[in-house]
């Protein structure tokens, strides 16, 4: 990634995208799409009638189309064997692959993005998972679902036999609410 660091005034000069757009409105104009004739009224009729009929405009505006180099190079790009895994990623829902390739393609083009732009994605919120919770649901399967008195036996021994009214409560919601998040997470 870049490796300029992000000062408060360096974000602040950060252009927008609009900004840049019309900045950059020379580079756009090379759009070959633009270039293009304004798209043809006989091509709805296309829809209903099937590739059998091309009217005159019609067949000149697809000729036209795919004649331009951004339409080659796109076709070309298509069979590239990393757009391949571009989409693959996509299919297998894999955002981390996706990342890691289209970056490495960036750099490759020496078109490296700044920072923020490929950020990893945020870990899931909260504390993180605890081993003892599925510990406490699988006692709690092994024991065949006992009440919540027994289990907190089973897991907490003699602290729970020592513990005063007030401390075993809290033991058995312990393991009660160990047991219903281990359940919620395997039900996602």
């Amino acid at each position: 990634m870049s490796k300029t660091k992000n000062t408060p005034h360096r974000l602040a000069n950060r252009l927008t995208a609009d900004e840049f757009m019309a900045k950059h409105q020379r580079e756009l104009a090379e759009d070959d799409r633009l270039k293009l004739p304004p798209t043809p009224l006989g091509l709805s009729k296309l829809a209903r009638g099937g590739l059998d009929y091309l009217d005159p405009e019609v067949a000149e505006y697809f000729r036209a189309l795919t004649s331009t180099n951004d339409y080659r190079l796109i076709s070309d790009l298509k069979q590239w064997w990393l757009v391949r895994l571009l989409k693959a990623a996509v299919k297998e829902d894999c955002p981390e692959g996706y990342r890691e390739l289209l970056e490495s393609w960036l750099i490759r083009l020496g078109v490296e993005p700044p920072d923020g732009v490929l950020i990893p994605r945020r870990k899931s919120r909260g504390a993180p998972l605890k081993k003892s919770t599925e510990e406490i649901y699988r006692q709690w399967i092994g024991q065949e679902r006992p009440d919540w008195s027994k289990l907190a036996h089973v897991i907490y021994g003699r602290a729970y036999l020592e513990a005063d009214s007030n401390q075993r409560k809290k033991l058995r919601d312990r393991c009660r609410q160990a047991v219903e998040r281990h359940k919620k997470r395997l039900a996602t």
